[in-house]
């Protein structure tokens, strides 16, 4: 259910403005509007705070190396920031200044160690030497008064000096670009300090990995703060009144102007307004709160004016994550999974819920096992079972029902006529008190005609008819669409009417990747059980510890490519196919309250 708002302006007086906001982020009710970014030299100041912070954090992180114990932890979190930072900073110029020395000696390195004082000192008795490099042509277009020395020959080009008693055109030379602040051995030393003081940076950064919860606690903070100027500096002044709005939900209403009157604030409470983007705060019954964290996986949330279908996205969202990983093994494992970490994290109140929706998730891809009977790729057959191979105890057989790939696509065309049924016969109650309700209907029959063709020519399951089907289903649903649902005065919705067919019938064929994308899976994970078992045949340990190598990498792969699928299809079957028939856009803005964060549990 999708809660109900008003919008609310806040007024009170430049000497109640910061209290005031002190008071309304402790009471936790209003999703303020903040339009504009501030450019005030706090907030400014602040944001620039979090950038060092999350970077700071970021590579803390990275060098995931517990060097430190909690007793020894006594800087602050600003403290241990402001420390990373400087480090990090040192780090960058110690990079830097160890590549520049490296590209030097890599320059010099040919040259050997040699003093350019010397080459200085000859220079002044009078002859002049230039340090060259080239090809063996460059060495032949030289004049034959020079002398010249070649010094050594590194990655296809000779390094040369040219002496001559004449001064030569530097131009008619290829002249090397040698260092001249440093001699070979000298850059050797530099780049060893260079090297070691960066390592032990690394190590004093790496030391302070064990503040990392104080660091993400000093983030809240700043969060909270950051937030709270943002309000402040949005809001605006009439006169000698400053105020601020936003949205609150109708059942803390109440509360809100109780506080006002405490306070002596005035409060400006209307319906918002047809047009207005209104954040949309979604309240779903406890049994089905798991889908919570989907939705806030995605980032979507329904419009204000939308309508909210977490029950149903949850219970088909389930029905598709166990259909396409498959296997009851991998549900097994998922849930082994899920139990380690619900333990593990039995304090941390913000995992439960992904925990809880993963277990829900595990849980109906072992029931999936059982009706499939298939575990890690292994089916018992009569055919395994004549062969010698593995067989699972009678009661993981499964159901004959669930073992025809016929009956697997009827099953997913039946899920896809229920799913878009149910999409337009919501679609058509919104509507109830207008003729675009009729226009769902047709909707409705043409869905229902589109499964019984496909059932006929796709699965070669008929039920009735074709002709049947487009008599009494598909010909009035295309009718009741025309006259009901198709705008006469906009010529594009006109031309577009075909195509609106034609993607309900694809719309339902689609559904077929729930079989696809499982075979898929259970192929993979069957193929690897064959390699790992044919070189477990060897009858050796390099065999057996081989194949069972293959068996395990297989089906780690395959685990990823399923989960990439649940991802691809899964999500894309709720939120496009029947979002599409529900005319749901997911173009609402989540209800975000102004609170303290530290005890934001929304």
């Amino acid at each position: 259910m999708i809660v109900k708002m008003k919008k609310v302006t806040l007024l009170c007086l430049p000497s109640d403005k910061e209290s005031a906001l002190e008071k309304l982020r402790e009471l936790g009710v209003m999703h303020t509007n903040v339009t504009e970014r501030p450019d005030s030299e706090d907030f400014v100041k602040l944001e620039q705070e979090k950038k060092n912070i999350e970077q700071a954090i970021i590579q803390l992180k990275i060098r995931d190396n517990e060097a430190i114990s909690a007793e020894t932890l006594t800087m602050s979190g600003k403290e241990v920031c402001e420390k990373v930072i400087e480090l990090l900073d040192k780090e960058a110029i110690l990079k830097k200044q160890l590549e520049s020395l490296r590209r030097d000696y890599d320059r010099l390195y040919p040259w050997g160690n040699f003093s350019l004082d010397t080459l200085k000192d000859i220079q002044g008795s009078g002859l002049h030497v230039y340090l060259c490099s080239g090809k063996e042509q460059d060495l032949q277009l030289l004049p034959e008064s020079v002398i010249i020395e070649e010094v050594s020959e590194y990655e296809e080009n000779k390094y040369f000096v040219v002496i001559s008693k004449q001064q030569i055109d530097e131009k008619m030379l290829p002249l090397a670009t040698v260092p001249e602040e440093y001699s070979l051995q000298e850059l050797t030393k530099l780049i060893s300090k260079s090297e070691n003081e960066l390592e032990e940076n690394e190590l004093t950064i790496a030391k302070l990995v064990g503040y990392i919860p104080k660091l993400e606690e000093y983030q809240l903070e700043v969060e909270e703060e950051l937030e709270f100027v943002q309000n402040k500096d949005s809001m605006k002044n009439e006169g000698v009144i400053e105020h601020i709005s936003g949205f609150v939900p109708v059942t803390e209403v109440d509360k809100l102007n109780e506080v006002a009157k405490d306070n002596g604030w005035g409060l400006l409470i209307v319906d918002p307004a047809e047009d207005e983007q209104v954040p949309t705060l979604v309240k779903v019954p406890k049994i089905f709160s798991v889908s919570k964290p989907i939705f806030d996986f995605m980032g979507i949330s329904p419009g204000y004016h939308e309508v909210d279908c977490s029950v149903v996205f949850l219970i088909f969202f389930t029905t598709f994550f166990s259909m396409i990983i498959g296997d009851g093994g991998y549900g097994c494992l998922f849930l082994t999974a899920a139990i380690f970490a619900k333990i593990k994290l039995a304090k941390n109140k913000e995992a439960q819920p992904p925990i809880k929706l993963f277990m829900l998730l595990s849980i109906s891809t072992i029931i999936w096992g059982f009706l499939t009977g298939n575990f890690f790729g292994l089916v018992n057959s009569p055919e395994a079972a004549a062969a010698g191979q593995f067989q699972w105890p009678d009661f993981m057989n499964g159901l004959d029902w669930f073992k025809s790939d016929k009956n697997i696509q009827f099953l997913c065309f039946s899920i896809a006529v229920t799913h878009l049924t149910i999409a337009h016969l919501w679609s058509a109650i919104t509507k109830i008190n207008s003729k675009a309700a009729v226009g769902e209907i047709g909707w409705i029959l043409l869905v229902i005609g589109a499964f019984f063709v496909i059932c006929d020519m796709v699965v070669g399951m008929p039920i009735i008819s074709m002709a049947t089907a487009g008599t009494f289903l598909i010909a009035p649903g295309v009718v009741l669409m025309l006259l009901f649902s198709v705008n006469w005065k906009d010529i594009g919705d006109i031309l577009n009417f075909p195509f609106g067919v034609m993607g309900g019938f694809i719309d339902s064929l689609s559904y077929i990747r729930l079989f696809a994308v499982g075979l898929a899976g259970y192929q993979v994970a069957k193929s690897f059980n064959n390699m790992g078992f044919g070189i477990m045949e060897m009858n050796n340990i390099i065999g057996y510890v081989g194949g069972a190598l293959v068996i395990f990498m297989g089906h780690a792969l395959n685990i990823a490519l399923c989960i990439m699928g649940v991802l691809v299809h899964g999500i894309r079957l709720n939120t496009l196919e029947f979002s599409g028939h529900l005319n749901l856009e997911w173009a609402g803005v989540a209800f975000k309250p102004f609170k303290k964060l530290k005890t934001n549990n929304n």
